[in-house]
């Protein structure tokens, strides 16, 4: 291959990652064989053929109830964040599946004060991410149907989701999904399998759950017969279509922090949205501190010269052109300061920093707008997007707790000009810890 058609080649394909990265996630239903189809279609793919063709694409994969294992963790328990609750589920996941688990993907999910998690069976998510990538298609999420669906049905329900004790009987063919809630916050999450996929099937596992106590909603798909007599449900649209209505997962992921919005992607670090920014801002620190520290070597360099010239001449003019050789290096100082914050900012672990903004972003569902870090003195601010000032001091917090930043506080809460929410400014002195 010539070098010029190489050349062109590596073009296109920075091109089409770069396209990806900024292209409208188009939701696939990922099949318990592998295959993938579009939600509003009824066309099935190979994996690797549907990516073959979509180079450029953003995508979100929707798993179904069948590759999927679920747990409640019990109150009480000391598991601070994510990271404890899927080393906990994969410890309690391997000690009833075996050693198999142990290769599971787990998806860990917060709900107000009550956690848990989702593994993933039979499907290989790393091998999906790599293989998504050497295809130039960014995989941004791979999550449950039931909890990919949620936002919708609460934004569509709102009365539902706000009775004391809820609960969602999500039905995918044969498998039923029984998630409930109290005060919003999700408390038990089970399956359970149908003798058949009937709407007779269903209304005997109904039967057998806690219709009366909780307010029920009914959705899904796949359940054949008429659903609209089942008694103690309320239903949304239709469930004996062969296929989940697409609108309901194309809805914007929920702001909500009871929700809870596992993703099989989330434990593994990605790359911050903050970090082409403040990789491109260093890069810049960086060239600036070597041309000073160029400009004031040889600064210094011609003032020592000439304090060796005048060490030569008379004591009068020496003293004199000595003081002159003093204030050239005073000039130089500021150069040298600007030098250290340079080095001050190479010198961080930019890479634990970003993942702890994203991780406290993540649990407080808030939006990280900039960063300013000034590294020499040890100060921080970050502006932020968040529904109320509630999740803004809950951002803070979480921050403070990963132990890279000190007295963080609220500087500054005002309401979204765009009417999106609250924008907040937090403010932290006392450097790193």
């Amino acid at each position: 291959m010539s070098r010029s058609k190489t050349d062109w080649l590596s073009i296109a394909a920075w091109r089409q990652r770069l396209q990806a990265r900024f292209a409208r996630s188009q939701q696939l239903w990922l099949q318990e064989d592998g295959q993938v189809r579009r939600l509003d279609e009824g066309t099935v793919e190979p994996w690797q053929d549907w990516l073959a063709g979509h180079a450029g694409s953003a995508i979100e994969l929707i798993v179904p109830a069948a590759l999927q294992h679920q747990l409640v963790c019990e109150t009480g328990l000391p598991l601070n964040d994510e990271p404890a609750v899927a080393a906990y589920a994969r410890q309690q996941f391997g000690h009833y599946f075996g050693a198999a688990a142990q290769r599971w993907a787990i998806a860990p999910w917060r709900s107000g004060e009550r956690s848990g998690a989702v593994a993933l069976q039979g499907v290989d998510a790393e091998a999906l991410q790599a293989s998504s990538h050497a295809a130039r298609v960014e995989l941004r999420a791979i999550r449950p149907a039931w909890s990919a669906a949620l936002p919708a049905l609460v934004a569509e329900h709102e009365d539902w989701m706000q009775a004391e004790r809820a609960a969602l009987a999500w039905v995918e063919g044969p498998l039923l999904v029984w998630a409930r809630f109290e005060q919003g916050q999700c408390v038990e999450l089970r399956h359970l399998r149908l003798r058949e996929a009937t709407v007779e099937a269903l209304a005997q596992a109904l039967d057998m759950l806690p219709l009366s106590e909780n307010r029920v909603l009914l959705a899904g798909f796949g359940v054949a017969g008429d659903a609209s007599a089942l008694r103690g449900v309320q239903l949304h649209g239709r469930i004996d279509s062969s296929r989940a209505e697409a609108a309901l997962f194309e809805a914007a992921p929920a702001r909500q922090s009871r929700l809870p919005s596992p993703d099989f992607l989330s434990a593994r670090p990605r790359p911050s949205p903050l970090a082409w920014p403040v990789a491109v801002t260093g890069a810049l620190v960086l060239a600036t501190a070597a041309m000073s520290a160029f400009e004031s070597h040889q600064a210094m360099q011609k003032a020592g010269e000439h304090l060796a010239q005048l060490q030569q001449k008379p004591q009068p003019r020496r003293s004199a052109s000595t003081a002159n050789a003093g204030k050239t290096t005073r000039q130089a100082e500021p150069d040298q300061r600007s030098l250290r914050e340079a080095q001050a900012l190479l010198a961080k672990d930019w890479q634990a920093s970003l993942i702890a903004l994203e991780r406290s972003g993540a649990q407080a569902q808030v939006q990280w707008l900039a960063l300013d870090l000034q590294a020499g003195r040890g100060e921080l601010r970050l502006e932020g997007l968040a529904a109320d000032k509630a999740m803004a001091l809950q951002a803070a917090e979480l921050l403070s707790r990963q132990g890279l930043w000190s007295e963080l506080l609220l500087a500054r809460l005002q309401a979204d000009a765009a009417g999106g929410g609250q924008r907040f400014e937090l403010a932290g002195k006392g450097g790193a810890r």
